[in-house]
C-alpha cells in the first residue's frame, strides 16, 4: 500500500505544492497505484510535504521518492533519453523561471506534446508542476502574465493538468 501525503487542490491548483504534484505526477507515470492524504508535517522528520508510505517504509523528498520507486520497479522515466537530452532535463528541473527561464522552456517545447518528445519525462513532472503553480489565476503576478504569453507553455500546461489532474483524487483538506 502505496500513500502520498501532501495537499489538493487549493487556489485553482491541483495542490499549492509543486513538489507534491511533481510527485503525484511521477508516480501516475511510473504505473503506481496509490492513496492520496493530507499531509501531517508534525509526524515526519523533514517537516515537509510530499511524503510517502511504501508500506512501512516512509520516503520523503520529491526526488527520493522518485529514485526509490524507480529502483523499485527497474524502470526510469528518463529511459531513452539521450545522454544530452538527460544533462537538458537535470537543469530545465532546475532553472529559475522568469522571463528568460520561460523563453528556454518555450524554445524547448517548441511544438512537441511534450519537453522531449511525444511521451512525458521526469523533467515535465518538475517543469509543469512549477509552471502550472506559477499560472494560477487565483494570484495576478507579472509572472503569470509572462508565461500566458507563451502560448505553447498554456497548451502544454493544459496537456498535463488534462491527463495527470482530470479528475481530483485528494481528500477534502481544511485549505479547500
Amino acid at each position: 500500500m502505496i500513500t502520498l501525503y501532501g495537499w489538493g487542490p487549493v487556489f485553482d491548483c491541483p495542490s499549492p505544492s509543486n513538489y507534491v504534484m511533481k510527485t503525484d505526477i511521477q508516480l501516475q507515470m511510473l504505473g503506481l497505484d496509490f492513496d492520496r492524504a493530507i499531509a501531517d508535517l508534525e509526524s515526519v522528520p523533514k517537516h515537509k510535504a510530499p511524503y510517502v508510505m511504501d508500506g512501512d517504509t516512509l520516503v520523503q523528498v520529491s526526488n527520493f521518492i522518485r529514485a526509490h520507486f524507480e529502483r523499485m520497479l527497474g524502470k526510469s522515466l528518463d529511459a531513452g533519453l539521450t545522454d544530452e537530452q538527460r544533462a537538458a532535463s537535470w537543469a530545465l528541473k532546475r532553472m529559475q523561471l522568469a522571463e528568460w527561464g520561460l523563453q528556454a522552456l518555450a524554445i524547448q517545447l517548441a511544438a512537441k506534446p511534450f519537453l522531449f518528445g511525444d511521451r512525458p519525462t521526469a523533467a515535465d513532472a518538475s517543469v509543469s508542476a512549477v509552471l502550472i503553480s506559477c499560472a494560477t489565476e487565483f494570484f495576478e503576478t507579472p509572472l503569470s502574465d509572462l508565461l500566458r504569453d507563451h502560448t505553447n507553455l498554456v497548451g502544454y500546461m493544459d496537456r498535463m493538468t488534462t491527463q495527470y489532474f482530470a479528475k481530483n483524487r485528494w481528500p477534502v483538506s481544511e485549505m479547500a
